[in-house]
């Protein structure tokens, strides 16, 4: 997979454009270290940026994307966990 880049996630995620990039930068790096490819696979690119929004969402200023200010859980979080079950679930006999 390519390097995904700051501008790419600033272009699949754009109400994030306001937020200085560097720190955009830094949360992208720290999700990269976290999400390894392998055990993504194909969709390592979306867990990049859904945990990426929930790291800047779980900011102070990302109040507005949580789904309780209270517990401080994102919309993102929810779509990562399910995409991380999904992805680590392993084969399924029926």
């Amino acid at each position: 997979m390519a390097d995904y880049s700051v501008n790419e996630f600033l272009n699949e995620y754009p109400h994030f454009r306001k937020l200085d990039q560097t720190w955009v930068g830094t949360q992208l790096a720290y999700a990269k270290q976290m999400n390894s490819e392998e055990a993504f696979g194909s969709d390592h690119r979306l867990a990049l940026g859904l945990y990426t929004a929930d790291l800047l969402s779980s900011a102070p200023r990302g109040q507005q994307a949580r789904l309780d200010p209270d517990d401080g859980n994102t919309i993102y979080r929810v779509q990562y966990e399910r995409l991380k079950n999904a992805a680590t679930a392993g084969p399924r006999v029926i």
